[in-house]
């Protein structure tokens, strides 16, 4: 099976699985208009800033980490993922069209297909069994718990796992430095594509690397051992530019998720008995609904995944190659797959948020383990442990491929598929409950060019316009703030991120209801070095937005533009 045919196949059915939304590439985004709006902002702040530096602007790359979101914080863009892989990738395409819309939707489809290609490569390389390992691919790329993260590319975007456990998998078994240098480039990649896999998942693939080695009889290896050291040096060297800016974030905040978050966003352990209700065949199973939850990995991946272990560790007995590859898959997904589940559940494992008793390895890596005390979702280790099920998947189907009964293995893929069907996806979801008094937002966002008239009217202000946005405080109306400040280009004292800074929590107090002390709301305006403030009066379900116009005016500020419900004020100097 041609490695072409089988990515162009991977590609047609992640179109399929993830449908409708190649069909509405350029206007809408799956799921929900929550954090892949955000995103969208980051991706194209990060494009724009590529062909800066591509350009020849050095100046590009520190002025990045100044988002331009809760005005004046410094490297505001540290505050969530910088996506600036993502960026890259798609920059061809925002070079061409401007329309961040169409990138992100591209770089979501082609999570789904690179992440089948990767595991079939890493499955073939274990098992020799192409056919096997085409339907281990499936079942990463389209199982349940990626359509229950819709919303989250970078944890979507966790092709680069097996890429790097193939490369490392490689240089044990021939001491190639170039499969070194894959492993090693893919693990940088995964760093840059997800930070969450930035932390979670360098300790399996160390553990891989000592796995291999004893597999194939190395571990005495003074020589291999040194590679692997120069590579993980390398690796820390290139990622720590783009972790420098979280460090100062976190030095200047001392900032530090709370247990009682991470326990809230870890894996109770009915979460593995709920699936998310977009699904067609699984959705009604709704043990214990709360975000990050959904972590139901269906039927096929689990049954297969205990039958492919066993399989591993007898087919791992004898001196052979394909032994030795047998004792990686069987070591490694036997001790990470353990791992990975335990880590899952956090810092205080619980059914029906009950705790059971059980110690917590999470708890030992947040105190002693920098980056896991600022992680605020422990379940998101699922995804190391759905990668082990798909390896182990291919071995368990194996055997099949080398008999008769190869003629099965379309309908274990058959059944991979109908577990992870949810098509058609869920597109626009609005996601905030509204005061009675307020509207939520049109339920899409426009690319740049038909970006709505007065966004396009900030751009043309001059530098040194700092702008704020009514209702202010609202999310969903916050991310799209954010999203349009990457079409006029102005530092807002708005904004939405992954954490939000000491000085938007203060400036809440006077402009989330300004009507309530408009003198002092103005007081705060200018105190931020606000130069011109926009009211939505449309976001009002009476006339509460016309008469904050109007209060505005009382207090000075001069009306200095119209567009339709949009008035855009001038506080003079």
């Amino acid at each position: 099976m041609k490695t072409a045919w089988i990515a162009v196949a991977y590609g047609a059915l992640a179109v399929l699985m993830t449908w409708p939304v190649a069909a509405t590439l350029t206007r809408d985004l799956p799921g929900d208009l929550g954090d892949p709006v955000f995103v969208c902002w980051v991706i194209a702040r990060a494009s724009d800033h590529w062909l800066q530096l591509l350009a020849g602007d050095a100046s590009a790359i520190p002025r990045f980490w100044q988002a331009g979101i809760f005005y004046p914080e410094p490297d505001a863009t540290a505050f969530s993922e910088h996506f600036v892989l993502h960026a890259l990738v798609a920059l061809p395409v925002w070079a061409l069209t401007r329309n961040v819309i169409l990138c992100y939707n591209l770089l979501f489809i082609a999570s789904f297909a690179l992440s089948g290609l990767a595991m079939f490569l890493l499955a073939r390389e274990l098992t020799g069994r192409p056919r096997a390992a085409f339907v281990a691919g499936l079942v990463f790329a389209f199982l349940p718990y990626r359509m229950a993260t819709l919303a989250h590319l970078q944890v979507l975007s966790s092709y680069w796992m097996p890429f790097a456990l193939l490369g490392f998998l490689r240089f044990a078994a021939t001491g190639r430095n170039g499969a070194l240098a894959g492993g090693a480039a893919a693990l940088w990649a995964q760093s840059l594509a997800s930070g969450y896999y930035l932390v979670f998942f360098g300790p399996f693939l160390a553990l891989f690397a000592v796995v291999t080695l004893w597999a194939y009889r190395r571990l005495t290896d003074v020589t291999a051992w040194a590679k692997l050291a120069a590579s993980a040096v390398a690796v820390a060297l290139a990622t720590l530019p783009f972790a420098l800016p979280y460090l100062r974030l976190q030095q200047r905040y001392g900032f530090r998720r709370s247990l009682q978050e991470v326990e809230f966003f870890s894996a109770d352990l009915l979460a593995w008995f709920t699936a998310y209700d977009a699904m067609n065949l699984w959705g009604s199973l709704q043990a214990l609904v709360r975000a990050e939850g959904f972590l139901f990995p269906g039927l096929t991946g689990p049954v297969f995944m205990l039958a492919g272990l066993i399989a591993a560790w007898r087919a791992s007995r004898g001196t052979d190659d394909a032994s030795a590859r047998a004792r990686v898959a069987a070591a490694f997904g036997t001790v990470a797959a353990l791992i990975a589940f335990w880590l899952a559940l956090g810092p205080n494992p619980s059914i029906d948020t009950q705790p059971i008793g059980l110690p917590s390895l999470y708890r030992v890596f947040y105190d002693y383990v920098p980056g896991y005390d600022v992680a605020r979702v422990p379940s998101r280790f699922a995804m190391i442990l759905f990668l082990i099920m798909a390896v182990a998947a291919g071995f368990a189907l194996a055997p099949l491929d080398r008999s008769r009964w190869r003629v099965v293995l379309p309908l274990v893929g058959a059944m991979a598929l109908a577990d992870g069907w949810a098509a058609p996806l869920p597109m626009n979801r609005t996601w905030t409950t509204y005061p009675g008094e307020l509207k939520p937002p049109e339920a899409r966002i426009y690319p740049e060019r038909e970006a709505p008239l007065v966004y396009r009217y900030l751009r043309m202000l001059p530098e040194g316009t700092v702008v704020a946005e009514f209702p202010f405080g609202l999310s969903e109306r916050e991310i799209q703030y954010t999203y349009y400040s990457a079409v006029h280009r102005k530092p807002i004292v708005n904004g939405y991120s992954g954490a939000f800074p000491m000085v938007y929590q203060l400036r809440m107090k006077h402009l989330h209801r300004p009507w309530l002390d408009i003198h002092r709301a103005a007081a705060q305006l200018y105190d931020d070095g606000v130069t011109h403030v926009v009211v939505h009066t449309g976001a009002w379900e009476d006339d509460g937005g016309r008469r904050l116009a109007a209060d505005f005016q009382a207090v000075g500020l001069l009306v200095e533009a119209r567009f339709g419900d949009d008035v855009v004020l001038r506080l003079p100097r």
